[in-house]
């Protein structure tokens, strides 16, 4: 029996109409939706996280910045756009949003969303978070002489990290040191009774007291693992990473020549070696991958929350020349090379 040439590609004209509707027709139902983005503040890293998600999902979007709503309630303002999804970018806007449930939040650039959200099934999104095996594989990769790490974290925003950290650590045969730091010291005490002097006459604010503080008990909680660390790991806690403990450890670290791996490039200029950052642009094209899968469902298993997937390295080679390291010439093809 003779097949006639177009039953025979019945078949594949049957796979391409399929493929036709996966992707041509998911991208128009897409741009039927509309969404609101609601960030705190406009940063450069927002801004390219938010082209990141307009490149794939190309919908209706409305901006909110919380910096310029004038007293606007930003729940109240979203609730009368009726959105089919929330894009919260960064750790303020999701905070300020988190109490709506009838709507899907998106969020991206957050960090540590665990501390913000609990159980709440209309929230999905990426996480700034970089994968705790994922990091200590790029540190033996690049620092395969480092057998200890060093870190300074609040319990309460990354205490998860570190537990994980130290679970894992032993399988890249590195020794994790970590150090508590709570967001609230207590005061130090200064003898009978009275509030910290700076200076003969003046009292030093809350502000500066905390600063003082921290100064004070700082060092010697590094110096209590100065002997055995090999590196130190910045971790992207917002508790710990202010101007008063990064003084502190910035310094210490330089006086004991200890390589400092950061979790931004900006901190290559203060003096870390290595930086191990993330792609904004890419990760608002995952927040993207995660909004179209609700628009148009395939898998739940796409609308679950992740980690940013794009890992930026940057290397400051002035600094690591500093302190004697030499890095493979492999390694570093594909790297940020700050001299």
């Amino acid at each position: 029996m003779e097949i006639k040439p177009g039953i025979r590609n019945i078949p594949q004209a049957v796979l391409w109409l399929t493929v036709f509707f996966l992707f041509f027709c998911r991208e128009t139902v897409a741009s039927e939706y509309h969404v609101v983005a609601v960030q705190s503040i406009r940063v450069k890293p927002y801004e390219k996280a938010l082209d990141g998600f307009k490149s794939v999902c190309r919908t209706r979007i409305i901006r909110l910045v919380l910096d310029e709503l004038n007293g606007i309630d930003p729940v109240r303002a979203i609730k009368a756009s009726r959105p089919d999804l929330i894009l919260a970018i960064g750790q303020d806007a999701l905070k300020s949003i988190k109490a709506i449930r009838c709507i899907p939040i998106v969020y991206l650039m957050v960090l540590n969303p665990h501390t913000i959200i609990s159980a709440e099934s209309n929230i999905t999104g990426v996480s700034m978070n970089i994968a705790e095996e994922k990091q200590l594989d790029l540190i033996s990769s690049f620092l395969p002489g480092c057998k200890s790490i060093g870190m300074l974290y609040d319990p309460d925003t990354s205490g998860l990290f570190v537990k994980k950290a130290r679970e894992i650590a032993g399988n890249f045969a590195i020794n994790v040191m970590a150090v508590k730091v709570h967001n609230n010291p207590q005061p130090i005490s200064q003898g009978s009774g009275g509030s910290r002097l700076d200076r003969p006459g003046k009292l030093l604010s809350g502000p500066e007291k905390k600063r003082e503080q921290t100064a004070q008990t700082l060092p010697q909680k590094l110096l209590n693992m100065r002997a055995d660390t090999d590196a130190f790991l910045m971790i992207p806690d917002l508790n710990v990473v202010k101007p008063e403990t990064l003084d502190a450890l910035f310094l210490f670290c330089v006086q004991n020549k200890i390589p400092i791996i950061s979790f931004a490039e900006k901190y290559l200029d203060s003096g870390a070696v290595l930086s191990i950052g993330f792609d904004e642009f890419d990760m608002g094209r995952q927040a993207a991958e995660i909004a179209n899968n609700i628009f148009v469902p395939t898998d739940s298993k796409n609308t679950q929350p992740v980690s940013a997937r794009k890992i930026v390295i940057s290397i400051n080679l002035k600094e690591a020349c500093k302190l004697g390291i030499a890095f493979d010439e492999k390694s570093i093809r594909n790297v940020r090379i700050i001299e």
